[in-house]
């Protein structure tokens, strides 16, 4: 997968329906690349402003996780700016701590401007 690194996010495509997400990415060294995800269970962006910088992208199952993290990300992602979700059950993070290990799904995350997306299949 390509670095993403303060690079720029230019679009969002988001089909519910098909429970795709296809997001944008001006990288700094200058060429455009699209991050695809299918199956796509939750997300949430929020606090992007004028470049929409991502300072970095963390997907999983490249990048290690903990099951206390994965409560946390999947708890923000249920959330919003003025309501928090209640803390997910147990059983429900096992098996996606489970299956992030495995391979079977994925979770990208983002510092700087924040998103989270939780998905099975991830393609740059």
């Amino acid at each position: 997968m390509p670095g993403f690194h303060d690079a720029e996010l230019i679009s969002v495509e988001h089909n519910p329906d098909a429970k795709s997400l296809a997001l944008r990415f001006k990288r700094v060294s200058g060429p455009l690349e699209t991050l695809m995800l299918a199956g796509v269970v939750g997300q949430r962006m929020i606090d992007f402003s004028d470049r929409n910088v991502a300072s970095r992208l963390l997907a999983s199952p490249t990048h290690h996780i903990s099951v206390d993290e994965l409560r946390e990300w999947v708890r923000w992602i249920n959330s919003r700016n003025d309501a928090k979700a209640p803390e997910p059950d147990r059983l429900t993070i096992e098996r996606l701590y489970r299956d992030l290990v495995d391979g079977r799904k994925g979770l990208c995350r983002s510092s700087g401007s924040l998103m989270s997306i939780s998905a099975q299949i991830f393609t740059a």
